[in-house]
């Protein structure tokens, strides 16, 4: 029995990992382009993966450690609002309480982008979100990592 929940929590270490590494992929490509001068589709296109990506390891964690996700109209809410929460005995805070409320932002993207069509993205809006890009980046990688930590221990 023992052996099997250290190859779960491997396992989901291995898939955290992978995720951290599409997320610098495409962190990588927000580097290379001119915000102001792309399309706001293709703008909102990469918030939208940025925090899918994210909330994918959210999700991973909510399902291999806590035996599912959050459930109901507000479960992208919830779930985000949990990972923010440690679990005595199951885990610590994936990410603290300000690194929640930044991320809310992109939470409310997220839904905005996918119930519009593109053309109707603000230019000036996602140029604002996306001024603190990197730094969100590198808050969520480190929160992340530090978790990935904690997994360690605990295999």
């Amino acid at each position: 029995m023992k052996q099997a929940e250290n190859g779960k929590i491997i396992r989901l270490i291995a898939t955290i990992e992978k995720d951290l590494s599409d997320l610098e992929t495409l962190k990588n490509e927000v580097v290379e382009i001119d915000i102001h001068n792309t399309h706001p589709r293709i703008l909102g296109s990469i918030l939208h993966d940025f925090y899918t990506g994210i909330e994918k390891i959210f999700l991973r964690v909510a399902s291999d450690l806590e035996g599912g996700q959050p459930q109901g109209k507000s479960w992208h809410k919830d779930l985000l609002d949990e990972m923010a929460i440690g679990l005595d005995g199951i885990r610590p805070a994936v990410i603290d309480e300000e690194l929640r409320m930044r991320l809310e932002e992109y939470l409310r993207f997220r839904h905005l982008f996918r119930g519009i069509y593109g053309f109707q993205l603000s230019q000036k809006r996602l140029e604002i979100i996306f001024e603190d890009f990197e730094n969100i980046y590198k808050d969520v990688n480190h929160a992340i990592k530090k978790f990935i930590e904690f997994l360690r221990l605990i295999e």
